[in-house]
């Protein structure tokens, strides 16, 4: 095992050992960050509030939403007890670890070359970024 999961060049830590890079990768990751910025602008103009009395449907599947973010978050954290979990929970546990920004799991090392303390930096910088993308949402 590699402590924090520091690969060579090239690979990325998968979990249990590093693996090659795919070709793909970096590609993939233009397409999340460029869906992630649209998507937060979108749920900002369709989730904007107007005050009233009664929630409209689509604030109130806002707020199904939100609770269910809420809930994939404490699976992710449950996921990430140290025991052996049944292979059907593992399978729901596993891809929720991006809502709790744990990235390398999906191959960022792959599109970003630093190491991994900027990397580190980098992913806690994210929640702040998409503050700061919905307050020039809000001034546009």
């Amino acid at each position: 095992s590699i402590p924090c999961a520091d690969c060579p060049p090239g690979t990325s830590w998968n979990g249990d050992e590093c693996v090659v890079c795919s070709g793909g990768v970096p590609v993939m990751w233009v397409c999340a960050c460029c869906l992630f910025f649209l998507g937060l602008t979108i749920a900002f103009y369709v989730i904007s509030p107007k005050i009233a009395g009664t929630a409209t449907p689509l604030e109130a599947m806002g707020m199904v939403l939100g609770i269910t973010a809420c809930f994939c978050q404490s699976i992710a954290i449950v996921g990430l007890a140290t025991v052996t979990w049944p292979e059907a929970f593992r399978t729901i546990a596993g891809p929720s670890q991006v809502l709790l920004l744990d990235l390398d799991g999906f191959a960022f090392a792959c599109f970003v070359r630093v190491p991994p303390s900027l990397r580190y930096i980098g992913t806690t910088l994210l929640f702040p970024a998409g503050i700061l993308w919905l307050l020039f949402c809000f001034l546009m």
